[in-house]
């Protein structure tokens, strides 16, 4: 009989530790590391239109990927001299991701490796009739 009780106060001593460690310590550290795991894969940035021309649809892809995914603006367009903050959920781990943007014409201008995981703001460019973006 003494020995049934001295298991069971053990079991129930055990069973509170385990409680106590689980409860404890591990979320904390989960979250964090959630958390930075996050703001480590944010790609948002603000786009900038310097072109000289109406953007009407944007398009991103991994440097790696030989195509284009949806237009993130969907029906808006980006006038010339204007900004849109563009939010994207890749499926994608990548950080260097190339984006095109067409205008009215369907004319394509394409900028390469950028790294969305640096960089908070694009301003797209035309010079001499090059693609260049300023990135911050």
């Amino acid at each position: 009989m003494k020995r049934l009780e001295v298991l069971s106060i053990l079991f129930a001593v055990l069973l509170c530790v385990g409680l106590i460690t689980g409860c404890g310590g591990g979320s904390d550290s989960e979250s964090s590391t959630a958390d930075t795991d996050a703001a480590a894969i944010s790609l948002d940035f603000t786009l900038n239109n310097s072109t000289g021309v109406e953007i009407y649809g944007v398009y991103v892809s991994p440097v790696e990927v030989n195509q284009w995914g949806e237009d993130i603006m969907g029906q808006d367009t980006l006038a010339d001299g204007k900004s849109v903050d563009i939010t994207f959920d890749p499926t994608e781990e990548t950080e260097y991701w190339d984006l095109m943007v067409t205008d009215s014409e369907n004319n394509q201008l394409t900028y390469k490796n950028l790294d969305l995981s640096t960089i908070s703001e694009v301003t797209l460019k035309l010079d001499n009739g090059t693609p260049t973006a300023e990135v911050k």
